[in-house]
């Protein structure tokens, strides 16, 4: 009984040590992408690892194809897809790693509000291949209800209710009576005294 116990002693402590060893000894760090919107038609990110002195890593990020809404409506990334930095030394920052789409591809019926895709980042040792590491970045698409996106950034709609006084709210015909509330939010200290939506 004794040395099956010791023998199961032995195995944990075997499989503890595979377990920490499976983790990689350095990390990744990156700069975080602003919102690309109906104006920003394109972002970036920079990739700095953080390793000892004598690691060296090979990087490979894999961009999304698309940033998908809620009803599945895709708004295409451009090409390329993936980047690689062969060879990063302690204290190198590569990048910028660009991600952009083309003016006026927006679908018509994307969904309103912030959606997201994300860019997979490895990164593995290049003398130890088992000693790697994979992180993600989130790319957000910020679609509003202006046709030219918010200019400046002093208010923001916080809010949008449409509906359909004649039935359902997603659904209108020639003379329906449509009413839509929209709420604004300040996000400055300034009095706002008055603004427009087009």
């Amino acid at each position: 009984m004794k040395q099956k116990i010791l023998s199961l002693f032995f195995l944990t402590a075997i499989l503890s040590l595979v377990l920490v060893n499976a983790t990689a000894n350095f990390s990744v760090s990156t700069t975080t992408p602003v919102d690309i919107t109906k104006t920003v038609t394109n972002t970036s990110f920079l990739i700095t690892p953080n390793l000892q002195n004598s690691t060296i890593v090979d990087i490979t990020v894999t961009l999304p194809q698309h940033i998908t809404d809620a009803n599945g409506n895709n708004l295409t990334i451009n090409p390329p897809y993936n980047f690689n930095f062969d060879d990063v030394v302690y204290g190198e920052t590569k990048g910028p790693v660009p991600v952009l789409y083309t003016l006026g591809t927006i679908p018509a019926n994307f969904g309103i509000g912030r959606f997201s895709a994300n860019a997979v980042i490895t990164a593995t040792d290049t003398v130890t291949p088992t000693n790697n590491l994979t992180q993600n970045v989130a790319i957000f698409f910020l679609n509003d209800f202006c046709n030219y996106g918010e200019s400046g950034n002093n208010i923001s709609i916080s809010r949008v209710d449409v509906r359909n006084n004649d039935g359902d709210d997603t659904e209108w015909k020639p003379l329906d009576s449509i009413d839509v509330k929209v709420e604004v939010s300040n996000d400055e200290n300034n009095n706002v005294r008055k603004f427009m939506l087009n």
